[in-house]
């Protein structure tokens, strides 16, 4: 229910639309610039070119800061009409006095700059808008000679690409300047020095203007609404309610898939282009994130899908995705970028903009479960080579990379240790290593010599050679969490590996699930832990491996003789462990003072049996378990309820999972 104009910022102008006295020209302005097609109407700053009522040679003076005690003229609002003869020339390489178009009128709103002619013959002149100018096509303003008139100077504007300049002469070139200064800043909030317009002016024409307030995530509205204005496409205002309530929560992460018209069939159609334009500069959103947005025929176009076509093929417009990533060529606040399963294969500028972006803050991407063209994978390896800052997580879980891509990725690694020795978190997941991969690995480890920061390393299902990479990863002084899940060590060569892991210093959880692990290997590893005399509290996941009935109380030996060990969970679900081997377990465990989680589902199908329940039971209350799983084994479901029964006096169980065990009434 609130004004759309509350967040603007208030600017005081004495010669401005509410001041002008021909009811024809304003009634021209409101219809042909303030309501054309425009959802969010522009404010009118400034009139030049008319007679202006009720306005004083000293209101005038005071404007222009130029009044002193001894200023003249009348004191009273209602003092004589003050004319503001504005002439302009597009010529900018010859110009002649002849060549200055008389008597035009110039309307500078929040967003342009207009200049009005009227035509026709005498009494029967129309307005109409001659020449009109976005303000972020200013590239250079400046007092270019003095004009005809005693005291007048011509002021010349340098636009961008082929609009040329423009030669403006007015006695109220002061008031001109400021304005337009005023509106420009407003509207290019976040954006370097460099990229900004220049001014060359005389110090008495550098009025300063009035201080700059805040807005809501840093001028985003100002910005977007330009960037609209700008694009000439409709704003989507539940984008701006968005990002103001986001600021109101103190929230820094800007999540696209939230925004109301983001998908490509909405009807809201938001524009991406002019979204992502006033994202480049801002200053207060720190992390952008979309996932699970089907982006891949999105372009940043309006209209039905004909027009969308047209403008597509007439002004090469980028796809979603590139649009999106383009913010990151230019934002200097950002530091996280996570785009997940959007379905799109072009990530080309994200390479520009490591390598490019030279002041850029982007420290964490993730861009997990998205799939590289050659050509965009080659360039953000690029991009990561050319880097100035460190990198302190890469997530690329599942994105379809091939042992060439891993050995390319980690090539750039090694080409940039200023990155990659900051690297911190590192997900390669779900992707394919294979030989090739793995050499390169271990060969990146190794170059680092010791001096990597990495503390967690992902590499689920990738076909890795554990036997040539585990090895090197002895030096990873850092490392709390090494998942290598869903890889073959069955090898005694690989099962050695795995022993050299269990080597590393500072581990806290070594995740083995699914990779065919027999109880004599296990035991193996159990070992190599032992001897790691620098663990403090160590989390071993070892389900759906190859235990087996017999395997059983084979590991529950293995246990047995390493209590010492300092365990604080156990997986051994999905092994097929027998409910005899289940109880020799537990007996295990009861010599494991830091246990403080125990899971053990989906391994008994017949019913346990009454000493497997007691043993889970003293299991429980002598250990202080907090987290006890048999999900999935139907066995217990008869026994369930003595179990709970004797746990009526446990006061350390936080969390119990019996899920799926079919239980009756």
């Amino acid at each position: 229910g609130a004004p759309r104009q509350m967040y603007l910022t208030q600017r005081e102008t004495i010669l401005d639309s509410n001041t002008v006295a021909d009811e024809k020209l304003l009634s021209f302005i409101e219809k042909e610039i303030v309501q054309v097609g425009a959802t969010f109407p522009q404010k009118v700053l400034l009139v030049l070119g008319t007679e202006h009522r009720g306005v004083s040679m000293r209101q005038l003076q005071k404007a222009l800061g130029a009044i002193d005690d001894g200023g003249s003229g009348s004191k009273k609002k209602g003092g004589a009409k003050v004319p503001t003869e504005v002439s302009v020339s597009y010529k900018g390489d010859k110009l002649r006095p002849k060549d200055m178009k008389k008597e035009r009128v110039l309307v500078v709103t929040a967003h342009r700059m207009f200049v009005i002619a009227k035509t026709g013959l005498f009494g029967k002149k129309k307005e109409s808008v001659e020449r009109n100018y976005h303000l972020y096509s200013m590239r250079k303003m400046t007092v270019a000679m003095a004009g005809r008139g005693e005291g007048n100077e011509l002021l010349e504007i340098v636009f961008g690409g082929k609009l040329g300049s423009i030669f403006i002469e007015t006695p109220r070139t002061d008031i001109l300047i400021k304005t337009l200064r005023q509106a420009y800043r407003d509207i290019t909030v976040g954006i370097s020095s460099k990229l900004r317009m220049k001014c060359h002016l005389p110090i008495s024409k550098c009025v300063e203007l009035a201080p700059y307030v805040d807005q809501p995530a840093a001028g985003l509205r100002d910005c977007y609404l330009a960037q609209c204005d700008y694009r000439r496409v409709a704003p989507c205002e539940p984008f701006i309610h968005h990002c103001e309530g986001l600021w109101r929560l103190g929230v820094e992460q800007l999540d696209l898939g939230d925004i109301p018209g983001i998908e490509p069939n909405s009807v809201l159609k938001a524009d991406l282009g002019a979204m992502c334009s006033a994202l480049k500069f801002n200053t207060y959103f720190k992390a952008i994130r979309i996932s699970n947005v089907y982006l891949k025929k999105r372009v940043s176009a309006l209209g039905d899908k004909k027009s969308q076509e047209k403008k597509q093929k007439a002004k090469g417009q980028l796809k979603a995705l590139p649009t999106i990533l383009d913010i990151t060529t230019s934002n200097r606040s950002i530091t996280k970028l996570v785009v997940n399963d959007t379905q799109s294969h072009n990530f080309a500028p994200l390479g520009r903009a490591l390598g490019g972006n030279a002041k850029g803050s982007l420290t964490f991407i993730d861009l997990s479960n998205s799939h590289f063209k050659a050509r965009s994978f080659i360039s953000l390896c690029r991009g990561l080579v050319a880097m100035k800052h460190a990198l302190r997580a890469l997530l690329l879980q599942n994105c379809g990379l091939s042992a060439s891509h891993i050995a390319l990725l980690l090539s750039s690694f090694e080409s940039n240790f200023g990155m990659s020795l900051a690297l911190e978190h590192l997900d390669l997941s779900f992707n394919n290593f294979g030989k090739r991969g793995s050499d390169a690995l271990a060969r990146w480890v190794a170059c680092a010599k010791g001096y990597n920061a990495l503390r967690t390393l992902r590499l689920r299902d990738t076909n890795l050679d554990i036997g040539a990479v585990a090895p090197a990863l002895g030096v990873l002084h850092k490392l709390l969490l090494i998942d290598l899940s869903d890889n073959k060590i069955v090898t005694p060569t690989a099962v050695e590996g795995l022993c050299d892991v269990g080597g590393i210093a500072t581990l806290q959880q070594l995740r083995v699930e699914h990779c065919s692990l027999s109880a004599p290997a296990i035991v193996q590893l159990l070992e190599a832990l032992q001897k790691n005399k620098t663990l403090k509290s160590l989390e071993l996941h070892l389900a759906d491996n190859n235990i087996g009935a017999k395997g059983g109380a084979v590991l529950a030996e293995g246990l047995n003789n390493r209590y010492s060990l300092p365990l604080s969970l156990l997986d051994v679900s999905g092994n097929r462990i027998t409910t005899s081997g289940l109880s020799l377990i537990c007996r295990s465990l009861a010599r494991y003072d830091t246990l403080k989680s125990f899971l053990v589902g989906h391994n008994i199908e017949k019913a346990a049996t009454a000493d497997v329940v007691l043993d889970l039971f003293n299991l429980v209350l002598n250990q202080q378990l907090e987290h006890l799983s048999i999900a999935g084994d139907q066995g217990y479901a008869k026994s369930l309820r003595v179990l709970c029964e004797g746990l009526q006096s446990n006061r350390s169980l936080r969390r119990l999972d019996v899920s799926h065990l079919e239980l009756d009434d």
